[in-house]
């Protein structure tokens, strides 16, 4: 299938916008080369259409009504649920989509799902905090390992798997951090092996790679709209049998059978879950979203991002001062019929295995704090790219190798956060810079995000920047 690119990115009406650049001596307007798609992706024109569409044709609140409005809304967010299971390849017969506001919404629920259940959770060090500190609510939590490089450490995994009365087994699909793909299917036999259920945290997989949770024997899934070029909405794929069981997440209009004063029956999933009114234009327009995406290819979109991704970084590692994280990745499995990964025809450039990556990458710059870099991106190159921790504190703390002294010093700073601090504390504040490939990205953009990092590699930049509370912005003059 041939794929016009070019085609798919006039959609983006975001990406025509001019705004102030000052790189090149005077001010001149220029569209920005937006590159943080890990944080949320833009929405297409044809998307932002169908969202007015909706609320100027028939909106109304669903599963209440006898109208024709409720009745059309009903329809589409229900079909929009079936569209979410297809996608993913979910198990129709033994699992339920249930919507949720977020990521962190739907892996809140996950954590409200299992919160009784015998036994304890363990989740990764390479996880977001909203796939950790869910379950630290009401759950002992153990963390299993990565490696020096920032891989899952899968031994480690299986000696917590033997030690510890597992119940549930939590891992991100892709780190949003380095891009690294986990070997979901080996994790999840593991798991299986020793009667665990397993969560894939897949926000940063769902817009970019082929999914078959059902061939992997995923338990739970939860993605997000606002990463897949969609509105704020998400979902949680969840076994039917568990949400049915469970307390209501969100107990309120529209998960009852009956109230009495000394009587409540609650609904099967998905109603059990979903109190109240739901964001039923998200919903829909995430459907949609889902529709084209698959239209296009899945397999078409991978291959399209990870050819960006390698000539990408390839012109990182041209730039002496940068240093990419992880320096190396190399699963310790490699076999197709045990991972989600699909394959592309893309090899090993240095140590980094792009059959095990998505086209997203952290670096830094010697001698340049990542705060003061991102800012001169953006105001001197026109490329939009993301610093910090990216709510991944433990990872971090192994990926920069931080030792006991240096998290002290940090933990004192952050512990103030609230209350200000100052530029001598931020410049001890650890980061990275992240870049994150989206489907309407094009060399044109990396070229001017690698023009950007070898101006402040150099130390080229020509304006100045003023320091306000963690962050550094243009000095007018």
């Amino acid at each position: 299938m041939n794929i016009n690119w070019n085609s798919i990115r006039k959609e983006f009406p975001l990406l025509k916008e001019k705004y102030p650049v000052f790189g090149r001596g005077d001010f001149h307007g220029e569209s920005i080369a937006y590159l943080d798609n890990a944080a949320s992706t833009p929405m297409p024109l044809f998307l932002q259409k169908k969202f007015c569409e909706i609320f100027n044709k028939y909106y109304s609140n669903v599963h209440r009504g006898a109208h024709y409005f409720s009745i059309i809304s009903t329809v589409k967010y229900e079909e929009a649920r079936k569209i979410a299971m297809d996608f993913i390849g979910g198990d129709k017969k033994t699992h339920e989509i249930i919507f949720a506001y977020n990521t962190t919404d739907a892996l809140n629920l996950a954590a409200h799902l299992i919160k009784n259940k015998k036994g304890i959770v363990l989740a990764s060090e390479m996880e977001h905090h909203s796939n950790y500190l869910p379950y630290l609510r009401d759950n002992v939590v153990e963390l299993f390992c990565v490696d020096e490089f920032g891989n899952i450490d899968y031994a480690d995994l299986e000696k917590k798997l033997k030690k510890y009365d597992v119940k549930l087994v939590a891992v991100s699909g892709v780190s949003n951090v380095t891009g690294i793909l986990s070997d979901i299917g080996l994790m999840a036999k593991l798991a299986h092996k020793y009667g665990a259920k397993i969560l894939i945290d897949g926000a940063q997989a769902l817009a970019h790679m082929p999914l078959d949770v059902k061939k992997y024997g995923i338990d739970f899934f939860a993605g997000a709209g606002h990463k897949m070029y969609a509105p704020g909405v998400a979902f949680l794929y969840a076994p039917r049998a568990i949400l049915d069981e469970a307390e209501s997440y969100r107990p309120g209009g529209g998960t009852i059978n009956y109230v009495l004063p000394d009587e409540v029956n609650y609904s099967l999933s998905p109603e059990r879950h979903e109190g109240g009114t739901p964001n039923i234009a998200g919903a829909i327009v995430l459907g949609e979203a889902m529709k084209w995406l698959k239209k296009i290819g899945m397999k078409n979109i991978r291959k399209h991002e990870m050819e960006l991704f390698e000539y990408l970084v390839g012109e990182l590692k041209k730039i002496p001062q940068v240093k990419i994280y992880p320096i190396r990745s190399n699963p310790a499995v490699r076999d197709a019929d045990m991972s989600l990964v699909n394959r592309t025809s893309n090899g090993v450039y240095g140590d980094l295995n792009f059959e095990w990556h998505l086209g997203l990458v952290s670096f830094n710059i010697e001698n340049i704090h990542h705060s003061l870099a991102v800012a001169i991106l953006n105001y001197e190159a026109g490329a939009a790219i993301r610093n910090g921790c990216h709510c991944a504190h433990i990872y971090l703390k192994q990926l920069l190798k931080l030792n006991k002294k240096d998290i002290e010093k940090i933990k004192k700073i952050l512990a103030k956060k609230q209350k200000g601090i100052t530029e001598t504390e931020n410049l001890i504040i650890p980061g990275t810079l992240r870049a994150s490939l989206g489907i309407f990205n094009n060399k044109k953009d990396v070229d001017k995000l690698i023009r950007g990092v070898k101006m402040i590699a150099e130390k080229k930049w020509k304006r100045d920047y003023i320091y306000e509370n963690g962050a550094y912005k243009l000095r007018i003059k």
